[in-house]
């Protein structure tokens, strides 16, 4: 299969770097320092789960230089998304399948204008991946699943086909038939762990084990609980405190891909994750304080 991933991150990087591995036909967007590294020297991954190293990789930096791809995995950060969607609807006129591994509970709606429903298959991912410098992935703990499925609930040939190319390029896939459940599940996770290992400035180890912040964790993971609720999506009543214990599970060291990049003084996706939380919350008469709390903290030292 002919596979585009439209940003070289860790996620993008990670994925893409297993298929090209396997022997599947990749094309990978990168941009600056980055692209210029994988150029040069390949693409390198560091996993506990198996070390990569791409020596030949076929990278562009300009979306125009990519045609005739049978999936289109998009994992841009959201706020990259805006200039890629055109490009993609272009890729999609094409005959191109459209998965967004990204972040945030609208990405496959954003999508959808853009080319047609049919062609997008929903899904989520869970890693925890960032490029350590430009041509370098590090891959940290154990995870790396994806979780895919048609948004109308039913298995398809074409879905069924790419979850194989997933799985024999070493990917721990599943294919579900509520994949948009699984995204706000996913999706109640995400704000909590990107918004106390941001706001703390630590890895969740530390986060976790103590008891003030704990309990801060768990007040936002109930939040975004109860505006999915509002939202229509039903989760069990005990969603937040399975949550918390998978963080438990996570490595010592984890932090969030907006923790890294809030660090660094890049753009991040806050808004989209607690700023989206406290939005709706507004807007479906949720209270969200601990979200909010959040988004003043971090507000003045993100982006975007």
């Amino acid at each position: 299969m002919r596979f585009a991933i439209l940003g070289t991150g860790g996620v993008g990087g990670y994925f893409g770097a297993r298929l090209a591995a396997a022997g599947h036909e990749v094309v990978f967007l990168a941009r600056g320092a980055h692209f210029e590294a994988i150029k040069r020297d390949g693409l390198r991954v560091q996993s506990a789960l198996g070390d990569i190293l791409l020596d030949h990789v076929n990278v562009v930096d300009n979306i125009d230089k990519i045609n005739d791809v049978d999936v289109v995995i998009v994992t841009v950060k959201l706020t990259d998304t805006a200039p890629l969607l055109p490009h993609v609807g272009r890729l999609g006129r094409q005959g191109a399948v459209v998965i967004s591994l990204q972040n945030g509970v609208e990405k496959d709606m954003a999508i959808s204008r853009h080319v047609t429903p049919n062609q997008v298959i929903g899904a989520v991912c869970f890693i925890n991946a960032h490029v350590e410098k430009p041509g370098l992935i590090v891959h940290t703990g154990q995870f790396h699943r994806i979780i895919m499925g048609e948004t109308s609930g039913k298995s398809t040939e074409r879905l069924e086909s790419i979850a194989q190319a997933l799985e024999t390029s070493k990917v721990d896939v599943q294919i579900s038939d509520r994949i948009r459940t699984v995204t706000w599940e996913k999706f109640v996770f995400l704000v909590g762990f990107s918004a106390m290992t941001s706001a703390t400035a630590l890895p969740i180890g530390p986060v976790r084990g103590n008891p003030a912040s704990r309990a801060m964790l768990l007040r936002i993971l109930e939040e975004v609980v109860a505006v999915a609720g509002a939202s229509g999506i039903t989760l069990a009543n005990d969603f937040a405190d399975k949550q918390l214990a998978f963080c438990d599970t996570l490595a010592e060291g984890a932090r969030a891909s907006m923790a890294h990049d809030i660090q660094a003084g890049r753009s991040s996706e806050l808004r989209w994750l607690s700023g989206w939380v406290v939005d709706a919350g507004r807007r479906l008469g949720v209270n969200t304080p601990m979200n909010e709390a959040v988004v003043a903290l971090l507000g003045p030292r993100t982006q975007s």
